[in-house]
This record gives C-alpha cells, structure tokens and sequence, in this order.
C-alpha cells in the first residue's frame, strides 16, 4: 500500500521588517434626527393622523425656551354636529362637509352653523355660544 504523506504546513513568512503607522480617522459626528410626530386633525366621522416633522436637536438646542407665563392657553370646546335626514355644514362661513360631524373643534365663543340639504330645498340656521372645554351637540331635523 502507499505510504501517506502528512499534510504540508503553510509556509512561514517572516515578519515585515517595515512599520506601518496607523492614523487614527477622526469623522464627523452623526446627527439622528428624531421620529416624526403625529397629531390628530378632524376627519369627517372621525380623527386621523397628519404627520408633523419634529424639529431636528439642534433646531431646538438653538430655540430658547419661553419664560413662565400665568396665561393658560385657550382651551377648545368640541361639538358634533347631525341632521335628519343628512346636511352639509358651514360654521362661520368655512364649508365642513357632509352630516354627521363627529369632532369638531371650535373656539370658544359665538359662532354660526348653516345646514343645508338642496334635495329637500331646506337651509337651517343655528347660534350658538361656546364655553372653554365645553362638548355640545348640535341635532337638526331637515
């Protein structure tokens, strides 16, 4: 039978003689920006989300942070708004849509909703005043 022959050991390679110098590489550091945000937005029959950029760290290490005031902002009141058998809505002359309105936010004070259904041939008008934080209902038979 053959003889077998042992498995060649790699060949040695002596060391370099030469040195190489390694330069440490400085970079930049990297700026990561924060997810954006979501807030709500009225929708007809309901909130959906808008995307709102959140501003970057160093747009907000730039802005200075307002001094305490003792003014509390404005707080909102939320009227729904429906008709029989349906209507499209106008509050102070801005055109909202079609009945039902589920969430509409509203400043507070007087203001006036037209409903108005050309297929029956009927406009209806109400006023109304609202308070800070107050939810009302607004119901209109056509």
């Amino acid at each position: 039978p053959a003889a077998t022959q042992p498995a060649a050991e790699p060949a040695f390679v002596p060391p370099s003689t030469e040195l190489t110098v390694l330069e440490p590489v400085i970079t930049e550091p990297t700026v990561v920006e924060p997810h954006p945000t979501t807030e709500p937005t009225v929708r007809r029959g309901g909130v959906s989300p808008r995307v709102a950029v959140a501003p970057s760290r160093s747009e907000a290490a730039s802005e200075a942070l307002p001094a305490p005031t003792s003014e509390v902002a404005t707080e909102v009141a939320i009227v729904r708004i429906n008709a029989t058998p349906w209507a499209d809505v106008e509050i102070d002359g801005r055109h909202l849509g079609a009945t039902p309105l589920v969430h509409v936010e509203l400043a507070p004070g007087p203001h006036t909703i037209v409903l108005v259904n050309p297929v029956l041939s009927r406009v209806r008008t109400e006023h109304v005043e609202l308070a800070p934080g107050e939810r009302r209902d607004v119901i209109v038979a056509m």
